[in-house]
C-alpha cells in the first residue's frame, strides 16, 4: 500500500500543470485518457479564455506532462502512466481536497492505493 504524506501532497499540488491535471481526472469519468486529450485540455487550461493554444504550446505541454509530471503523479501512485503508448489510466482518484482532509484528520500519511485501486 502506497501513502502519501503530507508534503508529498503539498509536493503534488505546488505545481499548477499536475494540480490541474489531478483536478480534472478526479472529476472525469472512465479509467484511461490518452496523452494528446490531456494535454490538450492543459494548453486549454493554460491559455488564455476564448483563444486555442498554439501548437508550440499544445507540444511544450504535451513534453512536460510526459517527462515530469505525469511520472511524479504515477510515482505517489494517483495514477497509471504508460509512456509506450502514451495513455494515463486512473482509477477513482480523490480530489486534492480528499487527500489533505484525510491527512489532516489526525494522520500524518494517507493510503492512497484506497483511493486509486493500488494494492
Amino acid at each position: 500500500m502506497n501513502t502519501l504524506s503530507l508534503n508529498g501532497v503539498f509536493d503534488l499540488l505546488a505545481d499548477d500543470r499536475r494540480r490541474y491535471v489531478w483536478e480534472y481526472l478526479s472529476g472525469r469519468p472512465g479509467n484511461r485518457i490518452p496523452l494528446a486529450e490531456l494535454s490538450d485540455r492543459v494548453s486549454s487550461y493554460e491559455s488564455d479564455a476564448g483563444t486555442e493554444a498554439s501548437p508550440g504550446a499544445r507540444h511544450a505541454v504535451r513534453v512536460s506532462l510526459h517527462h515530469v509530471h505525469l511520472p511524479k503523479l504515477a510515482d505517489a501512485s494517483l495514477l497509471e502512466y504508460d509512456a509506450r503508448s502514451n495513455v494515463v489510466h486512473y482509477h477513482s482518484v480523490p480530489t486534492p481536497e480528499q487527500i489533505v482532509a484525510d491527512v489532516g484528520n489526525g494522520s500524518a500519511d494517507v493510503a492512497v492505493s484506497a483511493f486509486c485501486g493500488g494494492d
